[in-house]
């Protein structure tokens, strides 16, 4: 009669233990995600920051090649410095919006890891409620 007892707390040991399980490879995966996304996003920064440094040369070359005076302050200076601004702030919002991804995807993980784990414990403690387990000890 022992053994018929112990079930309703096997019961809700294995489903506790199966949450908690499962929880943790969900925070896992939420963190295996962040760190692709952070990754993703440091090469897309240094791909655009290549091909900026490219555009910005170009136009450094064809505005030395047109034979005109580039003064300081001149208007060639001026849409070349102009380009350069926004290129920086293309790639600081790039880099900033990957790291509010990469960030959300690591709480996404952290906090379904966490509601899996709780509703698990929940679980089992509703079956050993349900049972009666605690009246018969």
């Amino acid at each position: 009669m022992a053994s018929a007892a112990a079930l309703p707390l096997l019961t809700a040991a294995l489903t506790a233990g199966a949450a908690a399980y499962t929880g943790y490879q969900q925070y896992k995966a939420g963190k295996k995600n962040e760190a692709l996304e952070r990754a993703q996003t440091a090469e897309e920064a240094r791909r655009l920051e290549r091909q900026q440094e490219a555009n910005l040369s170009e136009g450094r070359a064809r505005a030395a090649a047109s034979g005109t005076r580039n003064l300081p302050g001149g208007s060639q200076m001026q849409f070349l410095e102009d380009v350069e601004k926004e290129q920086g702030e293309q790639l600081s919002w790039l880099k900033q919006v990957g790291s509010t991804r990469a960030g959300m995807l690591g709480a996404a993980g952290k906090a379904a890891g966490i509601g899996t784990a709780a509703g698990g414990l929940a679980s089992a403690g509703g079956s050993l409620a349900n049972s009666n387990w605690w009246s018969t000890r």
